[in-house]
């Protein structure tokens, strides 16, 4: 469960992949669901999402790697 208070507290990892899930929350869900992932992801790991989820990231600070058709985000 994403929004389990237990997971964010878990040591961060150098991939995370969640790929076309957030688009079917709202968006309060979405934006909790992003900080857990944020919190789930090292300062220089990756994050992996949907092409429809890119948009949503900016708003906590995350940014595209730049590599076209990656979807890769930090």
């Amino acid at each position: 469960n994403l929004l389990d208070p237990k997971l964010a507290s878990q040591v961060p990892y150098d991939i995370v992949f969640c790929r076309n899930l957030v688009i079917y929350f709202d968006r309060p869900t979405q934006q909790r669901v992003f900080q857990v992932l944020k919190q789930l992801t090292r300062e220089d790991g990756l994050l992996f999402i949907g092409p429809a989820e890119g948009n949503l990231l900016a708003g906590i600070g995350m940014r595209s790697i730049g590599i076209a058709q990656s979807f890769a985000y930090r």
